[in-house]
């Protein structure tokens, strides 16, 4: 079984699947968390500064970019993906709705198509997204103990709510539903309604 976690940053993604782990691992089932990344924008960020550039926007259009990306994730996913067994459930940060609202972030033009390469990935058997507006993401952002990314160079609050939009804004691409929860939720509520949608016997009909 697949778990797809998305939001910006702030959102409590990674404190949902923390959470969410635990007890999934306590109802008796194995879960483990499934993290895929890319190395092509980090190579193609070298090979930019190699010439002169800041950054592979300046050496690559966003569409080059984004294409070759999914294209190498898809492998990956798949790579990744096979030796999971039937009866274990996997929970990802990092997966399709990410990758093209990133994608959408950085205004690449054909989203259809990356859409359309994503699609040969096996469907999340659960899919869910945490909004928070970008305020409030920036807030614990920056109460978070050690930096972030994301405040360097400024206009965080300006990235969040660009980010945002680019996950409403690829939503009706997706070949499966998202569940759509409000991230200022409690805690412990956002993990009872995700844990309820695992089957006691989880079931990977469409891998």
């Amino acid at each position: 079984m697949l778990i797809e976690i998305t939001g910006v940053d702030g959102a409590g993604k990674s404190t949902l699947a923390d959470r969410l782990r635990t007890a999934v691992t306590a109802a008796g089932l194995p879960c483990s968390p499934l993290t895929l990344r890319s190395m092509g924008k980090r190579l193609l960020d070298d090979v930019a500064v190699g010439r002169g550039a800041a950054n592979w926007r300046q050496l690559v259009s966003a569409d080059e970019a984004e294409v070759a990306h999914a294209v190498e994730m898809v492998a990956q996913a798949h790579a990744a993906l096979h030796p999971a067994g039937s009866g274990h459930v996997l929970l990802t940060e990092t997966y399709v709705v990410r990758w093209l609202a990133v994608a959408a972030f950085w205004d690449a033009a054909k989203l259809d198509v990356l859409a359309a390469i994503y699609g040969r990935l096996p469907t999340p058997d659960v899919s869910v997204h945490l909004d928070l507006p970008a305020a409030e993401a920036l807030r614990r952002i920056t109460a978070r103990p050690k930096g972030d990314r994301l405040l360097h160079g400024g206009g965080a609050e300006r990235k969040l709510t660009r980010y945002a939009a680019a996950f409403d804004r690829v939503r009706p691409l997706l070949p499966y539903p998202q569940l759509v929860l409000s991230a200022e939720r409690p805690v412990d509520d956002l993990v009872s309604e995700v844990a309820g949608l695992v089957p006691a016997r989880p079931c990977a009909a469409n891998r």
